[in-house]
């Protein structure tokens, strides 16, 4: 039956070997270890710089706990990622875009968006074509334009 095979070969490229002198490494953690022996020596308050140590890699322990409980509920996860998102692009809008480009940013988005329900609606994702293509809602034109003239 499968006499007629085809392989792909790839090779990548090769990287520069990476050149480790182990008598460097040895006295440069040999000058590390005697920094931080001499630093502990000045401390004073030795027992309270080790319960404080203990008490933060509790506080790890713990930490991974719940997070890996709350992992395990389901659609918590993509909504921890979603406030994640969320709270970025704020951040990038806020303090990272200028105050010049922030109305073309939105401009952007909103376009996005608008390609993506028209998208949905191309799909069949979405039931209300109307919504779908960006268009006001009554409640969102209601609140957009004034009421005119007394009924």
């Amino acid at each position: 039956m499968g006499g007629n095979k085809k392989s792909v070969v790839s090779k990548a490229p090769s990287t520069p070997a990476l050149e480790i002198d182990a008598d460097e490494v040895k006295a440069k953690a040999a000058a590390l270890l005697g920094d931080a022996s001499a630093y502990w020596e000045t401390v004073d308050e030795k027992p309270a710089v080790l319960a404080a140590g203990a008490g933060a890699v509790f506080a790890l322990y713990v930490a991974s706990g719940v997070l890996g409980f709350l992992h395990k509920i389901p659609l918590l996860p993509s909504l921890f990622e979603l406030v994640g998102l969320t709270s970025t692009a704020l951040f990038v809008a806020t303090f990272v875009v200028p105050a010049d480009g922030r109305a073309e940013l939105g401009a952007l988005a909103s376009d996005y968006v608008g390609k993506a329900r028209g998208l949905a609606a191309d799909l069949g994702l979405v039931e209300d074509e109307d919504v779908a293509a960006g268009a006001a809602t009554p409640a969102a034109a209601a609140t957009t334009t004034p009421p005119t003239g007394s009924e």
